[in-house]
């Protein structure tokens, strides 16, 4: 959940200055990350129309999006309401 940097806002490579990339809390390209296991998240790029309690799973078709199924346990998460105007919708993971 943080942002993925090479360079700092002077063009200088942050792999040469961890303590740089610290102080601006982002992380080097290539380096391990955080990810989100459990929580409320508004999330776009989704294939299908959610509705109150539906599955959400990585689409086949690639791209990161996801789409809809019947909630079940090979599920990534929970949607909890249609989406909006702008095609975001609430997602509550379960990892």
């Amino acid at each position: 959940m943080k942002d993925v940097r090479t360079v700092d806002e002077n063009g200088e490579r942050l792999i040469f200055n961890p303590r740089k990339a610290a102080e601006m809390d982002v992380i080097i390209s290539g380096q391990a990350c955080p990810i989100i296991t459990k929580g409320l998240v508004l999330v776009s790029g989704i294939v299908g129309t959610p509705g109150f309690g539906s599955g959400a799973a990585v689409s086949d078709a690639g791209g990161g999006d996801l789409k809809v199924v019947t909630y079940a346990d090979a599920t990534v998460g929970k949607f909890l309401g249609p989406k909006n105007d702008e095609g975001y919708a609430l997602l509550k993971v379960e990892l």
